[in-house]
């Protein structure tokens, strides 16, 4: 879905009159990045130790609450990210699809937060709301 890509990244990948945010009044909600991390690894649909069928048949035996394999489970998936997007970007969108593909699409959750309220200098979603607040910002939002 467009709603897991930045909007900068979105932009120059689709048709102008197919781009769903102009004169959209944008906003993004946004976490914690080490509450982000732990709710990515003990994901039980994408994270280290997730239903093979979703890991295409990885089954880990390593303790999952050991640090050393937290951390280099964290790299790997970061480096996968890194590797999905420069792929993507040399085939300047064609070829697999991010959006369609389910692990390229949980590495997206690995995207800095940033990345989907700036374009460079450019404060594009103008609504930042913050997980841990979610409630209440949202509400005031509305």
């Amino acid at each position: 879905s467009p709603w897991h890509t930045p909007p900068k990244i979105l932009k120059q990948y689709v048709d102008g009159s197919l781009y769903p945010y102009d004169d959209a009044d944008l906003f993004t909600i946004v976490r914690n990045p080490y509450s982000r991390v732990m709710s990515e690894y003990y994901c039980p649909w994408a994270g280290f130790q997730s239903q093979p069928k979703y890991r295409r048949g990885i089954v880990h035996k390593k303790d999952p609450n050991d640090p050393k394999v937290m951390n280099v489970w964290v790299k790997s998936m970061v480096k996968r990210l890194g590797v999905a997007i420069d792929d993507f970007n040399a085939k300047k969108g064609r070829g697999k699809v991010m959006n369609r593909d389910s692990l390229i699409l949980a590495q997206k959750h690995y995207v800095n937060q940033a990345e989907y309220v700036y374009d460079g200098d450019e404060m594009i979603v103008k609504h930042v709301v913050h997980y841990e607040n979610l409630f209440s910002e949202f509400d005031a939002l509305m």
